[in-house]
């Protein structure tokens, strides 16, 4: 896991299309916000933790499929793929 510290309208970058910006900051609570392409499907963490603790699966349900006028396509949950050091590999 790579671990960064960012003040309040700093950004990160996660590749070319993915932008995370911290908007505000109160005591211990942290707002960010996410700029990604339409086909990138964001979800909080325990949204795929309730869904599969429901169903026994890691699946949730992509809530922009809702608001776009499609059903809801079933989305799963992984794991993170990076390493201790933050690289990634």
């Amino acid at each position: 896991m790579l671990v960064l510290g960012r003040h309040v309208g700093e950004a990160v970058r996660i590749g070319p299309e993915i932008r995370v910006v911290v908007t505000r900051v109160q005591g211990r609570k942290v707002a960010i916000g996410i700029e990604a392409p339409a086909e990138f499907v964001i979800l909080r963490e325990e949204l795929c933790t309730r869904r599969s603790s429901l169903e026994g699966q890691t699946t949730a349900r992509d809530p922009t499929d809702a608001r776009r006028g499609r059903q809801a396509q079933p989305v799963t949950c992984q794991e993170g793929g990076s390493d201790a050091e933050g690289t990634g590999s």
